[in-house]
């Protein structure tokens, strides 16, 4: 019975032992249960004030960071620092296109997504003043800026003599907005003021002149305009023309008083403009800029010259019975009178190379046309009428001689305006004779007497020209020329051709496939009387 006692007492022990254990087990496991259940309350983020953002180049702005449960150091990056930088949250733009600005601590990171856009108009430099004049140890100052859509933005002025200026005649700094220019030594200089802003260079040009206000120094007669003093003067002096001299009234004062300070007078190019004696003298065309100055002082007046050849050398052919030419020296803008010769009246000027001129603009030569009279007969009417005639009364060099009896004729209208003839008419080498469709009988020309003698091969072509209705019969016929027949035209087109050398005279008739030869008589041949064709019976209008 004592055996059987203790085995049970260590089975009970056992079983309290257990049972402690299991209680023990479960008061940790449902104190680990209650702890998890806290951590998993507790949230850790970041984020950015902005998720977007559109930049225009070299513009800033401000990412703020929002931590939630967490702390630490936060790293900011930018995926492309070609677009945009980022230094604790301010963000710079800096070329047009896209990039990711990130904030991030540790493993938890927040992003911005930023657009760069090019500037929509560039800033420009404001200066108050670019040209100041200002007395020895005397203080200027001015108001200058950078301004970006109607707003000042900060930037710092700074200068740079200009190439080939005098130095030391001015001190220049820059503060609070303002330009400050002391003088230091009487003289003029110019200095480049420039900055960067937005990341574009920006310039401008600053004019200084150090002097002594107590003098002035003018020009009493000659009108001063927005760019000074502008005088006017010819190398050559003509009627009507401009002086080829010019004194100028000098006015210089200190207090009003007369001023007894010395004066120098130069000129930028004395072989056009030059000083004599307190007097202008032009010397040949062209511009110069004549100065008078103190120098002791920096004071000084500027005339801009211009000089104007005055006159042009015009050579003038044909304008002289005998030949000879003429020279005339002529102002710009002038033509030369219309000459005179008996039996020609003036057509107008024209160059060598056949140009019409209506204005002497340089050294030239021009040639006088005529235009001559003519009679003309229909029946036993005799008309004289006015032809341009360029072969006769001045052929330009290089053009093809012929007969060009071209213009007006005073019968009845200008052939330009009536039966279509135009294009005739433009063709040159005709005269024409408009006559009453009823008419039938003789016709003719007799042109001004030419010195054939002297002439070279001259060839022309002549007929009657349209209107001549019919006269596939034969009604036009025969053509007369200087007496010699030269058989019937039938054509409706200029039908014959002359050529005439020398003496010599051949003439081929288109409609007849024929030449006719002959000799000029003599008083035609040496120029004593006119050239005569003629058609002996025609009807409707007559062309020739």
């Amino acid at each position: 019975m004592g055996f059987i006692k203790k085995e049970r007492t260590k089975i009970m022990k056992k079983t309290v032992s257990t049972l402690l254990l299991l209680l023990s087990s479960t008061f940790v496991l449902a104190s680990c249960g209650n702890e998890n259940a806290s951590t998993s309350e507790v949230q850790q983020s970041i984020s950015l004030s902005q998720t977007s953002l559109t930049l225009e180049q070299y513009q800033s702005a401000t990412l703020e960071c929002k931590l939630n449960n967490i702390s630490g150091a936060i790293t900011w990056t930018s995926s492309d620092l070609e677009i945009a930088t980022v230094n604790n949250g301010v963000v710079n733009a800096k070329n047009s296109g896209n990039c990711t600005i990130t904030a991030s601590i540790g493993s938890l990171k927040a992003e911005c997504a930023i657009t760069v856009v090019k500037l929509a108009q560039a800033p420009r430099l404001v200066m108050a003043d670019t040209t100041i004049s200002l007395d020895k140890d005397q203080t200027y100052s001015f108001d200058a800026y950078v301004l970006y859509k109607n707003e000042k933005i900060d930037s710092l002025l700074e200068f740079s003599l200009k190439e080939g200026e005098e130095d030391n005649i001015v001190s220049l700094s820059f503060a609070n907005g303002k330009i400050i220019a002391k003088g230091l030594a009487y003289g003029e200089t110019s200095y480049i003021v420039h900055t960067k802003a937005l990341g574009i260079n920006l310039s401008a040009s600053l004019s200084v002149k150090v002097s002594n206000s107590s003098l002035s120094l003018s020009i009493d007669n000659i009108e001063m305009n927005e760019e000074g003093y502008r005088l006017n003067l010819a190398a050559y002096k003509v009627e009507d023309g401009y002086d080829t001299e010019f004194t100028p009234k000098v006015i210089f004062k200190e207090n009003n008083q007369d001023a007894t300070y010395p004066l120098t007078y130069t000129s930028s190019d004395e072989n056009i403009a030059a000083w004599e004696n307190g007097k202008i003298i032009a010397k040949k065309d062209g511009q110069a800029t004549l100065k008078i100055e103190c120098e002791e002082f920096a004071v000084k007046v500027e005339i801009h010259v211009q000089v104007y050849k005055g006159a042009y050398r015009v050579t003038l052919k044909n304008t002289k019975a005998d030949g000879t030419d003429d020279v005339q020296m002529l102002a710009p803008g002038k033509m030369p009178a219309n000459p005179v010769l008996e039996g020609r009246k003036f057509a107008g000027w024209y160059s060598l190379d056949g140009e019409r001129v209506s204005e002497i603009i340089d050294d030239m030569t021009l040639v006088a046309r005529w235009k001559t009279q003519i009679e003309g007969f229909v029946g036993d009417t005799i008309y004289t009428f006015h032809v341009d005639n360029n072969e006769l009364y001045g052929t330009p060099e290089g053009v093809e001689k012929k007969w060009n009896a071209r213009g007006m004729n005073e019968v009845k209208n200008d052939i330009t305006q009536s039966w279509g003839y135009g294009a005739i008419y433009e063709d040159g080498s005709f005269v024409g004779l408009p006559n009453p469709n009823s008419f039938e009988g003789t016709v003719g020309v007799t042109f001004p007497a030419y010195d054939f003698s002297n002439s070279e091969p001259l060839t022309f072509s002549f007929g009657l020209s349209t209107g001549h209705d019919g006269n596939e019969a034969g009604k036009n016929s025969p053509f007369m020329v200087n007496g010699n027949s030269v058989g019937t035209d039938i054509n409706t087109k200029m039908a014959y051709t002359a050529k005439i050398d020398g003496n010599n005279v051949s003439v081929y008739n288109k409609s007849e496939e024929k030449t006719y030869s002959f000799n000029l008589e003599d008083e035609v041949y040496h120029g004593q009387k006119g050239l005569n064709i003629t058609c002996q019976n025609t009807q409707y209008r007559f062309f020739l």
